[in-house]
């Protein structure tokens, strides 16, 4: 999945959010530096244990910005 500008999105957190709509729009709606951010950090996992969790995690984190943008 290809973000704005250009950024690719790490395949696992594309597949995670393609699954769940609503965090797919507010990932959607974040600037390219935060997709690159998230995606940066997923794809430097050695294990992919670890980059399970960290797609887990990164899910709680997209959760909760549309929390903080209230």
């Amino acid at each position: 999945m290809k973000s704005p500008k250009d950024v690719v999105v790490a395949p696992a957190l594309a597949a995670a959010l393609k699954a769940q709509p609503r965090l797919l729009k507010i990932f959607k709606s974040m600037s390219p530096s935060h997709h690159r951010e998230y995606s940066t950090w997923i794809a430097s996992a050695k294990k992919p244990e670890t980059a399970q969790r960290r797609v887990e995690k990164a899910l709680e984190m997209i959760g909760e910005w549309e929390k903080r943008k209230k």
